[in-house]
């Protein structure tokens, strides 16, 4: 099976599953297991560039948007268009679901937010013109849907109500560049990850800044936020991807490690999987329980593997690694003297396994 031949911009997991979409400047989305990496049924073609996607609390539907405008709902079982429609407006660069699934909500690079009937795509409200700048972040508010932030180029979080677009309070500048990203977790609280390599949080009913901030070494690019809530992980233009307790702050593991800038990421199965995607057009998905580190081919025609690690790998309990769909190649990793990841990028055409550990050092087996 063929995998992305452009950037991943977006990536969301269905809800009670293992499986996770991909939105793609390729004009495609595709879903993807993540306990196996194999594509699950027929890709769906939008026809442009895709810089959004979002599913539907239930499962059942999907939602894409990009560089044409038009927003497209997807039946998730048959892989087939449920409905489309143009929305008038410049490139859709963020989309939002409501709790009961009805309502689309599109976030534009005029600085624009419509809102749509998922059914018909008739228009229900907007355009609201909140941002001086591209609308890169939209989330509806979990406890009902009345509410829903954005945010975007111009670092501003707007909290508005979502039939009348007014304020629910002024909107504030949030932080010192672009924001990327922006979740609304069930605790109430709005967390926000910025250009300016930080993740804040916030209190959704008066927008005052809580105490808590996790400093990045990259650009924040992406946020996504478990079922339950527990769990939140966010991704960085550096390639690293870090996962946090929602409870206490702090952060779960050390740091996963990627070999290209991460546009994109999400957490299926709350939180068994997370998966991460970026630049080089491919999936990375991480088990974050299992003691065995398993890499499964996801992008059959290329360099690409799916990596099931898990991130408190330490040296003193060395693991094997075992490829499937590959030769097998067995490693203990008893030469790092510190906790780390282990990252495999596999190739048909070199047939090597290369095992990534802290301070960039390699080392490569052939099979």
């Amino acid at each position: 099976m063929q995998g992305h031949t452009d950037w991943i911009w977006s990536l969301a997991s269905i809800p009670d599953s293992d499986l996770v979409v991909s939105g793609s400047g390729d004009h495609s989305c595709r879903v993807w297991n993540a306990k196996d990496g194999g594509t699950e049924g027929t890709t769906m073609v939008h026809g442009d560039e895709v810089y959004a996607i979002v599913v539907s609390r239930d499962g059942k539907m999907m939602v894409s948007g990009g560089k044409d405008g038009r927003i497209v709902v997807w039946n998730l079982e048959s892989r087939e268009k449920i409905v489309e429609w143009d929305t008038s407006e410049s490139w859709i660069h963020s989309l939002a679901m409501s709790q009961d699934s009805k309502i689309v909500a599109s976030g534009h690079g005029n600085g624009t937010i419509r809102l749509w009937n998922a059914s018909t795509g008739g228009r229900i409200a907007g355009p609201y013109q909140l941002h001086n700048g591209r609308v890169l972040a939209l989330s509806f508010s979990t406890k009902d849907d009345s509410q829903i932030a954005s945010a975007g180029s111009d670092g501003h979080i707007h909290v508005t109500y979502s039939h009348s677009g007014r304020d629910v309070f002024p909107p504030f500048q949030a932080h010192d560049d672009w924001i990327q990203s922006l979740v609304w977790s069930p605790n109430n609280q709005l967390i926000s990850a910025s250009a300016d390599k930080t993740v804040k949080y916030w209190d959704s009913s008066n927008g005052s800044e809580l105490p808590i901030n996790h400093n990045h070494t990259g650009s924040l690019n992406a946020l996504a936020i478990s079922s339950d809530g527990k769990l939140l992980a966010s991704a960085c233009g550096d390639g690293t991807a870090i996962l946090w307790e929602t409870l206490t702050y702090k952060p779960l593991g050390s740091v996963i490690p990627h070999r290209t800038p991460l546009v994109a990421v999400a957490l299926c199965s709350d939180g068994l999987y997370l998966a991460a995607a970026g630049k080089d057009r491919k999936v990375y998905i991480w088990t974050l329980k299992d003691t065995q580190e398993v890499a499964e081919v996801i992008d059959e025609d290329s360099i690409s593997a799916v990596c099931h690690c898990t991130p408190y790998a330490s040296i003193n309990s060395p693991r094997r690694f075992s490829l499937s769909r590959l030769r097998k190649c067995n490693y203990h990793p008893r030469r790092y003297a510190q906790p780390c990841h282990f990252l495999f990028v596999c190739s048909y055409i070199q047939q090597t396994a290369a095992v990534a550990g802290p301070k960039n050092n390699v080392c490569s087996r052939p099979f």
